[in-house]
């Protein structure tokens, strides 16, 4: 029986498939999904508050991540204070990653620098 059409273009793709050959369009799933902003009723200087909202943004983030089966490479923290200017920061991780404690330490080491400008609280 001859190779008709089909069989001889099936027989290609596995062969080009085996050798690592794919010619298909790539597109990126798109950007992991994000946190919601987290707004205070009231300027919040108390360390304690703007911590425990990290956290919450830190494990809301991860959670978002591990639910879509997605990893995340940067992290961003926006601040707006009283006078309604605010200020961003980015940081990317040095691999990407869905962990809580990650997204936690950068949100934090994030933070910190912005303090330590003269922007935001100390702690």
């Amino acid at each position: 029986m001859p190779d008709g059409p089909c069989v001889a273009s099936t027989r290609q793709l596995l062969y080009e498939r085996a050798h690592g050959v794919d010619q298909r369009q790539w597109r990126p799933a798109g950007c992991p999904p994000r946190s919601r902003p987290r707004r205070f009723e009231r300027d919040v200087l108390e360390p304690d508050l703007i911590r425990r909202a990290l956290l919450d943004l830190a494990s809301e983030l991860g959670a978002r991540l591990r639910a879509s089966r997605q990893n995340g490479r940067q992290v961003e923290l926006q601040v707006t204070y009283a006078d309604r200017s605010h200020t961003v920061r980015r940081r990317t991780l040095r691999e990407p990653t869905q962990h809580t404690l990650d997204a936690q330490a950068t949100l934090y080491g994030l933070f910190a620098a912005l303090a330590s400008s003269g922007r935001g609280c100390g702690w």
